[in-house]
Parts: structure tokens; C-alpha cells; sequence
């Protein structure tokens, strides 16, 4: 039988999740120039599309987000 190796654990699979999450926000918030330029640039149909997948992206986030709080509640 091999040994678990320490970094599998699941406190240690937790952490890289949360690391994971805390990563994403950083660029989500960074990536937000990007649709202050095109709503700048007055580019409504690029703006849209920007925006639609912000959305998507930050359903993504929120729900991992969830997750990890029921994770660390248990």
C-alpha cells in the first residue's frame, strides 16, 4: 500500500481550491479595465459580449465560492 502523500490531503486540497478562488477574483477584477476601455470606446456590441461572459465567469466563481463555504462549515 502507498503512503498519501501530504499534499493530497484534504486540508491541503482545500487550500489550493481557496488559493484557487482568491486567484480568479484577482483577475476578474483586473480583467474589468477591459470594459471600462470598450464602454469607453463606446464598442456596445463587443461591451455586450464582454459582459455575457463576465456573468457566466462570475456564476462560476460564486458558486465555487459556495462550495468552498460548505466545505469549511463542515
Amino acid at each position: 500500500m502507498v503512503a498519501q502523500n501530504e499534499s493530497s490531503s484534504p486540508k491541503a486540497n482545500v487550500s489550493l481550491f481557496e488559493q484557487g478562488i482568491r486567484c480568479r477574483i484577482e483577475a476578474f477584477a483586473l480583467n474589468a479595465e477591459a470594459l471600462i476601455e470598450q464602454a469607453q470606446k463606446r464598442d456596445v456590441v463587443d461591451m455586450v459580449e464582454s459582459l455575457e461572459l463576465k456573468l457566466i465567469e462570475l456564476s462560476h466563481l460564486l458558486n465555487d465560492a459556495k462550495m468552498l463555504r460548505d466545505i469549511t462549515q463542515s
